[in-house]
């Protein structure tokens, strides 16, 4: 991680005691009592080993200390989140998995976590949990000795409610599909039995089972 100051000493170096303020200093820097404290320090002439310092070594050199701020730099540093971020969306791409499967998008609405759902299923999960399937069939059930019997396992109903309904409403206003069957959907989508009508009108389209109560050629008397 980037620090957030930096001592910068030119034309000398920090003495000794200089440098163990400094660390004591950056041990204590926490609490209230520290936020007004200054900082002294002392630097002493040190000449280096280039060539334009071995000439100036005769000359006065002024050391110069400079304390320089890195919050710039600190804020920079903490693109490591983005790339973090990026790789993790790579490796969610690569997988197959939607944003909303793991709790990474804030933006879904109905229509498109029903899409990115029914895509996860389609090309993931569904895929996996046949290849799960397959081994247990082959694997675990010969060696119980079940030889009747096949591993399926339970898919999520990703069933559009809305699509039904619509699917119902267009069904009846151009004559297609009887009580009885919008019965069998209905028991899909709620997830509960619901009992077939065994009377003859019951397997005619709802539109013509209307038109023939109107006239009188069919009645609901359930008991017959």
């Amino acid at each position: 991680s980037v620090p957030p100051l930096a001592v910068m000493v030119s034309g000398g170096a920090l003495t000794p005691e200089s440098q163990k303020r400094v660390e004591e200093d950056w041990a204590e820097i926490q609490g209230v009592e520290n936020w007004h404290k200054v900082l002294f320090l002392e630097a002493i002439p040190h000449a280096g080993g280039t060539a334009a310092d071995l000439m100036a070594m005769g000359a006065n050199i002024t050391p110069k200390i400079e304390l320089k701020s890195l919050t710039e730099a600190q804020h920079e540093d903490a693109l490591f989140q983005n790339y973090k971020k990026t790789a993790r969306d790579n490796v969610r791409s690569s997988c197959g998995v939607p944003p909303i499967v793991i709790g990474e998008s804030e933006d879904y609405t109905r229509a498109t976590a029903q899409v990115a759902m029914e895509v996860a299923e389609q090309f993931m999960f569904g895929p996996l949990r046949n290849e799960w399937d397959d081994q247990i069939n082959r694997m675990l059930l010969p060696e119980l000795e079940l030889k009747y019997w096949k591993y399926r396992s339970g898919t999520p109903d990703l069933t559009n409610v809305e699509d039904v309904a619509r699917a119902i409403e267009v069904g009846n206003k151009v004559g297609v599909g009887n009580p009885n069957i919008y019965s069998k959907v209905l028991e899909r989508v709620l997830g509960v039995e619901l009992p077939q009508n065994d009377a003859p009108w019951a397997q005619f389209p709802v539109d013509l089972v209307k038109i023939a109560m109107q006239s009188g050629l069919v009645t609901m008397d359930f008991d017959d």
